[in-house]
C-alpha cells in the first residue's frame, strides 16, 4: 500500500479497517475513498468485502433513506457502501441520516407486508468510493474538501508488481487503537 499512500492515509485506512472488522462504528465516522479511476478503490472494497462478507454489508443509498423501507435494508448488516457516488451524495436531503446510522441512535425500522417494527442501535461502518471530491454542504454552503497537502496524492502502483497483502494492512488496524 506504500507506493500508492502515504503513512499517514495507511494508518488512518488500517485504523478504519480495525473498527469495520469489530462490526460496530465506535468511532462514529464515515471513511470517504476518493481518487482517480483504477487507483485500487474498488479493489480494495473487494477484499474488504471478501473478509467481512458479502451478507454483512448494504448498499448505501443516501436520497432514499428517507423512505419508510430503506432502513430494514440494514438489519443484520455492519457495513454500508456507497460505490462511485455523485459528488452531490452527501447534500441530498435525506443524508442527514448518516449521523444517525453511525452515531449509535436507536432507530424503529419497517418492513413491507408486516407489522413488525424492531428497533436497532444504529453503529454501521460507512464506506464511500469516488472518483471525484464529494461536495458538502454546510450551514447553506457548498465546499469541496481538497487532499491534504502534507500527503499529495499518488500515482497508482496496482498491478505494477507490487504483492503487498492488502488483508494483513486491514488486519493490522484491528489490533491497534481506535
Amino acid at each position: 500500500m506504500k507506493p500508492a499512500l502515504c503513512e499517514e492515509d495507511i494508518d488512518l485506512l488500517q485504523r478504519w479497517c480495525g473498527v469495520a472488522l469489530v462490526g460496530s462504528n465506535l468511532v462514529q465516522v464515515v471513511m470517504l475513498l476518493t481518487g482517480m479511476a483504477g487507483g485500487g478503490k474498488g479493489t480494495f472494497i473487494r477484499v474488504l468485502r471478501g473478509i467481512i462478507g458479502p451478507h454483512n454489508m448494504a448498499t448505501l443509498r443516501t436520497s432514499l433513506l428517507g423512505t419508510r423501507f430503506e432502513l430494514g435494508r440494514f438489519l443484520g448488516r455492519t457495513l454500508l457502501y456507497g460505490a462511485d457516488v455523485a459528488p452531490d451524495f452527501l447534500n441530498c436531503g435525506s443524508a442527514g441520516v448518516l449521523k444517525s446510522l453511525t452515531g449509535g441512535d436507536p432507530m424503529k425500522l419497517e418492513f413491507k407486508s408486516t407489522n413488525a417494527r424492531p428497533e436497532i442501535i444504529c453503529a454501521f461502518n460507512v464506506i464511500l468510493t469516488s472518483n471525484i471530491h464529494l461536495r458538502v454542504r454546510l450551514r447553506g454552503r457548498g465546499c469541496v474538501a481538497p487532499p491534504s497537502s502534507d500527503c499529495p496524492v499518488r500515482e497508482s502502483t496496482a498491478g505494477k508488481g507490487g504483492r503487498g497483502s492488502v488483508g494483513n494492512h486491514l488486519g493490522r488496524g484491528s489490533v491497534r487503537r481506535a
